[in-house]
Parts: C-alpha cells; structure tokens; sequence
C-alpha cells in the first residue's frame, strides 16, 4: 500500500512525503512510515568579528528514520578544537580570519542524504600601523604631512577629516592615508582625524596641528650669522 501525505505546517511550506505502508494494526489506525531528510537551513551570510564566538543558523532537519546530522566545511576542515555541534547548531570559538568560508549541514538516514550550506564572513577590526603624532607644529607659509595607514579584513579605507572645519582642497592632496597641506595658515591649526573604516566599523586617531606665525628659529640664526 502506497499514500502520499501532503503537510502544509512543517518548515513554513507544503511539503510531499512519501509512506510507505508497513504495518496495520487490528483496527487498522496506525502505520510506520519513513522520509528522506529534508533540511530547511538559512544561506546566510552571518557575521562575526574576529576573536568573538559565532553561532551559525540551525540546521533544521526533518525525517525518518531519524537522520544524523554532521557539519562540514566547504573546501577546508572544521577547526576541531573550536568547533562543537549541540542540538543540529555549529558553534565557532574564538573566530579567526580562516574561519570565513561556506558550511555544509549533511542529514543522512536509510533513504538517502540531503545537503544545505550556509556562509560566515570574519571581519578583523582596523588596527592601525601607522599613526600620526599626537602633536605638530609648523610656520605659516610652510607644509606638512600626516601619515596613516592600517590593517583589516576587509581592507580598511583610509580618510583624513578636519575637527569644527574644513581641509583645504585648493592647497591639500591626500593619497594612500597620507594627507600633505601645502603653505600652512592660522586657519589650518586644529585637531585632524585619520578614520580607518571596513563594512560595519571604523577606529579614530588624532593629530592637533598648530601653525605658528613668524620665522622658524634655525631662520633667526641664520639671519644673525649672515649680518
């Protein structure tokens, strides 16, 4: 004997299972049936940021007999010591850069394997490698630089803004994290800002330029030694 049941409840949507009859009791009530495993498992992607704990999307398996449920990871290994299974869920200690990848959740039983996969994608903060001083000073009429540059995952970009004011465009050039402003006035003294930003965060650091009116002092030596 051979029924088709149609459950419009499980998993959100209508699925087909196939019964096969097994057995009838005397008053003919109650059958035993077996199902191929059906996974319903979210494509992702989920994100984590490096050194956190993750928790990838459950997978949700129907079935019978009951299938076993096993992770993998796409084109890699599951980082043993970091990795453990509980309730169909995959948990990630300590998230690395490495981790990112496509994950597999296999469900097998007597009538066949299914397969789903879901993504994680590891940010690593922007840490800087290169920060400018804390303070400059420099003379009216003069240039200066300011050097910034930083790591992460995904590649931090990298620019320069002006504290209650505006850089200025006709006399600065930035290129690669490093900001020159050429024939320095009063007006460009202030604090400057190098922001490192990724997808979802971005870190700060400061520099408080001060632009002095006059002559640099080795100029007023000079001046002595020529007269």
């Amino acid at each position: 004997m051979l029924l088709t049941w149609s459950v419009s409840k499980c998993l959100g949507k209508t699925l087909t299972l196939i019964l096969h009859y097994a057995r009838h009791q005397a008053n003919n009530k109650s059958f035993l049936c077996t199902a191929r495993p059906l996974i319903s498992l979210p494509t992702g992607p989920v994100y984590s940021e490096s050194g956190q704990n993750v928790k990838l999307p459950k997978c949700r398996v129907i079935g019978y007999p009951p299938p076993v449920v096993s992770w993998t990871k796409l084109f890699d290994q599951l980082p043993s010591e970091r990795a453990t299974v509980q309730g169909h869920t995959l948990t990630i200690t300590k998230t690395d850069k490495k981790d990112a990848g496509t994950y597999i959740c296999t469900a097998t039983n007597a009538l066949g394997t299914s397969h789903a996969m879901t993504a994680l994608i590891v940010n690593v903060l922007p840490q800087f490698t290169v920060k400018p001083p804390d303070k400059i000073e420099r003379y009216h009429g003069q240039s200066v630089t300011l050097n910034c540059s930083a790591k992460g995952h995904p590649v931090p970009s990298i620019t320069w803004t002006k504290c209650k004011g505006d850089i200025p465009e006709e006399r600065s050039q930035v290129e690669g994290g490093q900001l020159k402003i050429n024939s320095l006035t009063a007006e460009d003294s202030g604090t400057y800002i190098c922001s490192a930003r990724s997808e979802f965060v971005h870190v700060e650091t400061e520099v408080q330029l001060i632009v002095k009116t006059g002559k640099p002092a080795f100029f007023n030596i000079l001046i002595r030694a020529v007269f």
